[in-house]
């Protein structure tokens, strides 16, 4: 009924409020099971926020997998190399939408880098360093790929009846609210947290992003640095004396990857994840 006043399905459902519903899919099924369990008492659950307010000795709480559909799933999926669009729609029926869309992304992404390592390859072989052609297909790409993900995306959420569902929301256990305001039209009791306040406390993340950016550019500026001072200047010097140009080249930019893929997500998660968002108040 929820997805159907805010437009995700189309078809008014049948029955009243004691009527019980089939789920279309195991996941939905699941997903049900999870919100009777999680859902607060005035939403219609249990009340059960596992690490929260009564709940803090209960670590986290999901649903049991049909582990035999689970087995049958993957040994089918272990022998395909593409993804149709019926396979998607098993991966949805079981895991949930949110995997099948993971799915999809990373195939239709991996398929479009196939085009920049093509031209990649190409430019190292019969170019020189610093390529402008290159440069220029690279944001082509990303630019094409972009906006065909996002056609894609409109199609998958629209084959399986989730178009706009993030206008259903959901408030966190943690959300604080300060005053409570009853929506004339349907009647909801909508807590409210007002948004400048929220505004403000967002303007704490603006030091703690300079200061990530200053460093991610640092060590890119260092591995440029590097990079132009051995091709340019001590080529061939270099060359002779190590054992291959591109060593230490490949030993800054493992450093510049190890601190961009580590450290950035391990710094979003311990102050973006976590503490930011209780400050925030969603």
């Amino acid at each position: 009924m929820k997805d159907w006043l805010y437009g995700i399905i189309h078809t008014k459902p049948l029955g009243d409020s004691k009527t019980v519903v089939k789920a279309d899919t195991p996941a939905e099924a699941l997903r049900s099971a999870y919100h009777l369990v999680t859902w607060t008492k005035e939403q219609g659950g249990a009340g059960i926020t596992p690490g929260h307010g009564d709940w803090k000795r209960v670590t986290a709480s999901y649903p049991p997998q049909d582990a035999l559909a689970n087995r049958k799933l993957l040994k089918y999926l272990a022998g395909k190399t593409f993804l149709n669009d019926t396979d998607l729609d098993q991966i949805r029926a079981l895991f949930g939408e949110k995997v099948a869309f993971y799915y999809a992304f990373i195939q239709c992404y991996s398929l479009f880098l196939v085009l920049p390592t093509a031209c990649g390859v190409l430019t190292w072989l019969f170019s020189g360093p610093y390529s402008s052609t290159f440069a220029t297909f690279t944001c082509l790409w990303g630019v094409i790929f972009v906006e065909y993900w996002k056609r894609e995306e409109i199609d998958l959420s629209i084959r399986w009846d989730v178009r706009g569902v993030g206008e259903l929301k959901v408030n966190r256990p943690q959300y604080v609210w300060e005053r409570e305001e009853v929506d004339p039209v349907t009647g909801e009791v909508k807590r409210i947290f007002p948004t400048h306040k929220r505004i403000l406390r967002q303007l704490w993340f603006l030091p703690f992003a300079a200061l990530a950016g200053l460093a991610l550019g640092t060590v890119l500026l260092v591995t440029f640095a590097i990079e132009a001072l051995m091709s340019d200047v001590y080529g061939s010097v270099l060359a002779d004396r190590w054992v291959c140009s591109a060593s230490l080249e490949y030993r800054v930019l493992s450093l510049t990857y190890t601190l961009t893929v580590l450290a950035v997500p391990a710094y979003n998660f311990a102050v973006g994840g976590v503490a930011l968002h209780d400050l925030e108040s969603y």
